[in-house]
């Protein structure tokens, strides 16, 4: 007999995070966010480098992205967690004054 498990709640809460950047639901993003969240962004060369810290910051940087891109598009390949964290895995296209970047990227969470 096969059992369906449940994912690990940090799983859901990270595809609620997700689910909120992808719509632009900032209100529901902050509530998946902790206190003292850190976004280090080190996409050298680009608007939104740099350490962001609390969920302003956060939310700040993540509508940078979508409004000096020319095209952005991100999809969640897999997310990973443990009791402490979660771990995106994504794959993201995005035109940047002109240029096109093709990446794949980890966020730890």
């Amino acid at each position: 007999m096969l059992r369906c498990m449940r994912e690990h709640p940090n799983v859901e809460l990270a595809r609620r995070a997700w689910d909120a950047i992808s719509r632009g639901d900032a209100e529901s993003l902050r509530e998946t966010m902790s206190p003292g969240v850190r976004w280090l962004a080190t996409a050298r060369g680009t608007p939104w480098a740099g350490e962001h810290r609390g969920h302003e910051a956060v939310v700040d940087m993540l509508a940078r992205v979508g409004e000096v891109s020319d095209f952005f598009q991100a999809d969640l390949v897999d997310v990973l967690a443990s009791d402490d964290r979660a771990l995106f895995v994504f794959h993201a296209v995005f035109r940047l004054r002109g240029r096109v970047a093709e990446l794949d990227y980890l966020l730890l969470g």
